[in-house]
């Protein structure tokens, strides 16, 4: 059967990998690697990453960038001010490199991409959490100067709205603090596809009641790994329940509880009634 929509697939924390009806491949936030000894996943099992999109520069969002990027030849956007720090750190080619800010529109041949403002959280603290990053990037990578990189992902989260071809919209909406920024990008734009950050702070009908907010039929959740790890949710049971009270608020959306690795299909079809 000839496949005709969006395929996508969710990895861990923010990563997901994307294909686009016209084959081309999207990565967000590569965090590939295996973190847990069980995990059965490797860097050689994404199919592809002629784009890489990068929401923040956390190394829960970068591990892997420098890897795929060499391995894809990828196209790698990221936010103006944390890009640097990545080229300086990976040693990443300055041609593949898009730093962009809120607020701008690239048009590439494959699709066009809307970035807008998010907002990471600081973790509850009024100052830079320098201290908390001390030696991070020498304990994760054996790479010095990381901290400089980690720092800028609290300062500069991005919201991205990818329009393909056929102008089918996936948004990707991050950060623990709502913007009014993301959300009226949704309203203008009207994405069909939502990936969007959970919170350990929001209860399910909470979360639920948010993702409805942003107006798509078909929503995916990112980081809700740590809603289990860190809050002690049952995740089945909160995605569940974060479902019903979208489809009661939104009638005719839905939230996917993503299997990990596992690929789903996304496409308008008619059927005869």
């Amino acid at each position: 059967m000839e496949k005709n929509g969006i395929r996508i697939r969710w990895i861990y924390a923010a990563c997901f990998e994307l294909v686009l009806a016209n084959g081309v491949h999207i990565v967000t936030d590569p965090y590939i690697t295996p973190r847990v000894p069980e995990e059965q996943f490797s860097l050689d099992q994404i199919e592809g990453a002629d784009y890489i999109l990068i929401t923040h520069t956390h190394y829960d969002h970068i591990s892997d960038l420098k890897e795929l990027a060499l391995k894809f030849h990828s196209r790698m956007i990221a936010g103006g001010n944390g890009i640097r720090e990545l080229v300086r750190v990976f040693d990443l080619p300055f041609d593949l490199m898009y730093p962009v800010n809120p607020g701008e529109v690239l048009e590439f041949d494959d699709f066009t991409l809307e970035v807008s403002r998010a907002r990471h959280s600081l973790l509850g603290k009024p100052e830079l959490p320098a201290s908390d990053l001390n030696g991070a990037g020498k304990r994760i990578y054996g790479v010095d100067g990381l901290d400089e990189v980690m720092a800028y992902g609290y300062l500069e989260s991005l919201d991205f709205t990818v329009t393909a071809l056929d102008n089918t919209r996936v948004m990707m909406a991050s950060g623990n603090t709502i913007l009014r920024n993301g959300l009226n990008t949704a309203r203008k734009n009207a994405p069909n596809i939502l990936l969007r950050q959970t919170s350990k702070a929001l209860k399910p009908e909470e979360y639920g009641r948010l993702v409805a907010s942003y107006r798509a039929a078909v929503n995916f959740p990112f980081h809700h790994e740590n809603l289990q790890k860190k809050s002690g949710w049952n995740l089945a049971e909160y995605m569940e329940k974060a479902d019903r009270t979208l489809r009661e608020a939104a009638p005719g959306a839905q939230l996917v509880n993503p299997e990990p690795y596992r690929w789903y299909e996304i496409s308008m079809e008619t059927r005869l009634n």
